[in-house]
């Protein structure tokens, strides 16, 4: 079955194929006849031959551009065929080996030798095509994990269930849930230029596992399989342009005990925020995406009598959270509810905390640090912390929150003087993740790159956390970009992926894993 049918606008020029060769050639031909009279029947001889080559020559070009679209069309096909494998496989970070196992069969069905080390990183060593083994050692590198968030009321559970997608006017989306694409169309690409791609050197496919989380692949991968001359990271959603360098990363967990009493109000209510965008805590930070937990937070210091008795937000550390609820008690008569907050009466609770302990809560949420920090001069963000998840219940509660930075010496700063200020507050700090920041270059790849793109690639320096960090120590000689497909609303049940896109990353993969082959000889 047909994935993708493209309506490719370049054809439509060879419909002004028959009008070019009127306006154009029969002229010339009669002029030539008027001014060589005396050899009347030679030219029209001459010129009827040059009609069959014209016309040969508008035939050739019209298969040209019907066959170039067949060809994107079915290497698009090709490359959501890749990605379709995929989304049938459950790989929330932490549960990647059932995907990792497929893609290691994948890579020997395909004859090329393939492991899977004990932290479920796949590599896949694909050989040189024939007449180009002295280009160097390639790595094509993307991460196995998705974010798994479904919508309020879906069922579906990312151990078990598989990613539902549509194609909706130009679009790759999913239904209810997040549609995986930040990585499994990196991946797709990468299982597409090894296996489809006519036209590169010896390649080296390289799949992480939780990349999501705290890149625990990438930091145990041995530095063996990075011993290479390129390493181009298809993680990037940036289209056209390449990144050169990205921001470490420290999640931080909050949690302690606290004091329950029996319900002193005769009111329970359940309040919540729901339906906000949500988003990737890196790359949209500076998008003013309302943080739920901090909005119900505001919200909650704000009634004049309240004791909390549970409060659920956010998905992941990384990701701005788009729904938080919280169940208090109330005196009666207490009005609740505004155009953001969702109110409904609940059953009352046996104990809730106390009024000093609830304070307590609600002014540690708001001492956490949430949003952009600081600017560069250019107007990137270069500090920023996200209130990823909060999780209160019973006696006991866990906050997790991230801080970045593209320098390590910002980023130690903030840590430092976060832990300092919570452990006055009396509550308990841990450690949950650490990322170093990539700082590259724009060297000979980024070079190879920008010519494959035309010279229109820009060099990026982003706030979201990639894996080249992590690669980059332990191969300081590796030249490293990241690129891939524009991709929308990451970490969403919003997240999108156009099939232009897809088209364009697939070009741009084959002109530079070409220009790295060509350079070589």
């Amino acid at each position: 079955m047909r994935l993708y049918r493209s309506l490719r606008p370049r054809r439509s020029e060879v419909r002004f194929a028959p009008f070019l060769f009127f306006k154009r050639f029969i002229p010339n031909a009669l002029l030539l006849q008027c001014v060589w009279d005396e050899d009347y029947f030679v030219l029209t001889i001459a010129s009827v031959a040059a009609c069959f080559v014209f016309l040969k020559m508008i035939v050739k070009r019209a298969l040209h551009y019907y066959l170039e679209g067949d060809v994107m069309e079915n290497e698009i096909n090709k490359v959501l065929e890749y990605f379709d494998a995929l989304t049938k496989i459950p790989r929330p970070s932490g549960e990647e080996k059932a995907a990792a196992l497929y893609l290691c069969q994948w890579g020997e069905k395909n004859g090329f030798e393939a492991m899977m080390d004990n932290e479920c990183n796949v590599i896949i060593n694909v050989p040189a095509k024939h007449g180009f083994e002295n280009a160097p050692l390639t790595i094509l590198q993307a991460h196995i994990d998705m974010v798994c968030v479904a919508e309020k009321g879906s069922k579906y559970n990312p151990y078990r269930d598989r990613i539902h997608y549509i194609l909706e006017n130009g679009y790759v989306r999913s239904l209810e849930t997040s549609l995986g694409a930040d990585d499994g169309i990196g991946i797709a690409l990468a299982q597409f230029a090894a296996a489809d791609i006519k036209t590169h050197g010896a390649l080296r496919l390289i799949f992480t596992s939780c990349e999501e989380t705290d890149l625990k692949g990438a930091s145990a991968l041995d530095e063996k399989y990075l011993r290479a001359r390129y390493l181009i990271n298809i993680d990037g959603e940036c289209g056209k342009d390449a990144i050169i360098s990205s921001a470490g990363l420290m999640c931080k967990a909050v949690n302690g005990n606290v004091k329950l009493q029996k319900s002193m109000y005769s009111k329970a209510f359940e309040i919540s925020v729901s339906g906000l965008p949500g988003g990737h805590s890196g790359m949209d930070i500076n998008k003013n995406i309302p943080n739920a937990i901090s909005l119900l937070n505001d919200y909650l210091k704000k009634l004049p009598e309240c004791a909390i008795v549970s409060m659920r937000g956010g998905n992941a550390h990384n990701a701005i959270p788009s729904e938080c609820t919280a169940v208090i008690v109330a005196p009666e008569g207490t009005v609740l509810g505004s155009d953001e907050i969702h109110v409904k009466e609940v059953s009352r609770p046996n104990s809730a905390l106390s009024s000093e302990e609830t304070s307590r809560f609600f002014n540690l949420l708001g001492l956490l640090p949430n949003g952009v920090l600081s600017f560069f001069p250019d107007g990137s963000v270069q500090n920023s912390a996200n209130i990823g998840t909060v999780d209160l219940h019973d006696d006991c509660f866990e906050i997790l929150i991230s801080f970045r930075s593209n320098t390590s010496g910002c980023l130690e700063r903030m840590e430092k003087e976060f832990s300092k200020q919570i452990a006055v507050s009396g509550w308990n700090v841990l450690d949950r993740d650490i990322q170093q920041p990539w700082a590259g270059e724009a060297g000979e790849l980024f070079e190879l790159y920008n010519a494959a793109a035309a010279g229109v690639s820009r060099p990026l320096r982003i706030h979201a956390g990639l894996e080249c960090g992590a690669f980059a120590q332990k191969n300081k000689t590796l030249e490293i970009i990241s690129i891939g497909p524009l991709t929308e609303n990451v970490h969403t049940t919003k997240e999108r992926i156009h099939l232009d896109a897809i088209e364009e990353s697939i070009k741009l993969i084959e002109r530079l894993l070409f220009n790295i082959a060509d350079k070589a000889q």
